[in-house]
């Protein structure tokens, strides 16, 4: 199973079954060989990203013989592909679906190696080079289709289960939904190094949602009674934040 991506120079990668990738210029009518994978995979998906790229998500490691997480970019102006990062899931069959927002639902899959097919989904923000969980699927399904509808919502349609029978049933994913999970801190950066009294700190934390909706609210302990609300800066689901603090007497940041 191959995929065909339409670039913006006009051309269509060919991707799939072989470690190779093929060029088809509609105006000679001509196929050419670019650069290579860098995984041999069939069955990826892959979608056309705002900046000209080819992203590519999964699929089936032919040296391997297993279901990859593997992602890769494809760059139209030197001809090459360059790993990118890789997904919380190996998924071979998913869907990559480019939603409003710029990012990219993943969902679905199987691996063929142990017959498990996924009802997992996650996000991939192109921006930050990241992969987050989000709702899943009520149903695991692989080679399905999956459309953006004019209401930003993702139409789920048909493929298979795990015993290989095909599906009927069909479900909307909602990226404005609130699913009220709690947010997931990332990095937290504050002085580790002592601080002169009378002076003042500042501290900064990362922050992951899956609902990307969700606004956010922080408040910072400092480890000697008081506590002050923090500044947030975040944008479809990440966010950071910050505050700085006098220090009047010895504290310990929490």
């Amino acid at each position: 199973e191959h995929t065909a991506t339409l670039l913006q120079n006009g051309k269509v990668l060919i991707i799939g079954s072989s470690n190779t990738a093929e060029l088809y210029d509609q105006n000679t009518g001509t196929f050419s060989l670019t650069g290579n994978p860098v995984f041999p995979i069939y069955g990826a998906s892959t979608n056309l990203l705002p900046n000209g790229k080819v992203v590519v998500f999964g699929g089936w490691d032919i040296n391997l013989w297993q279901a990859t997480s593997s992602v890769e970019l494809y760059d139209q102006n030197t001809g090459t592909f360059s790993l990118t990062g890789n997904m919380n899931y190996a998924r071979t069959f998913p869907t990559s679906t480019l939603l409003s927002n710029g990012k990219i639902l993943i969902a679905g899959g199987i691996d063929p190696s142990t017959g498990i097919v996924l009802n997992s989904a996650e996000i991939y923000d192109p921006v930050t080079n990241s992969f987050s969980l989000t709702g899943s699927m009520n149903y695991a399904r692989y080679y399905y289709t999956a459309t953006l509808l004019q209401n930003n919502k993702v139409l789920v349609a048909g493929g298979y289960d795990a015993n290989g029978s095909a599906l009927q049933s069909a479900e909307l994913y909602d990226p404005n939904a609130i699913s009220n999970s709690a947010p997931v801190v990332g990095s937290i950066s504050a002085p580790t190094a002592p601080v002169q009294v009378n002076s003042s700190i500042t501290a900064n934390a990362t922050f992951t949602d899956v609902d990307t909706a969700d606004t956010h609210t922080a408040v910072w302990d400092w480890g000697d009674g008081t506590t002050s609300t923090g500044t947030v800066t975040e944008t479809n689901g990440s966010g950071s934040v910050s505050n700085t603090q006098p220090i009047h007497q010895q504290e310990f940041i929490q």
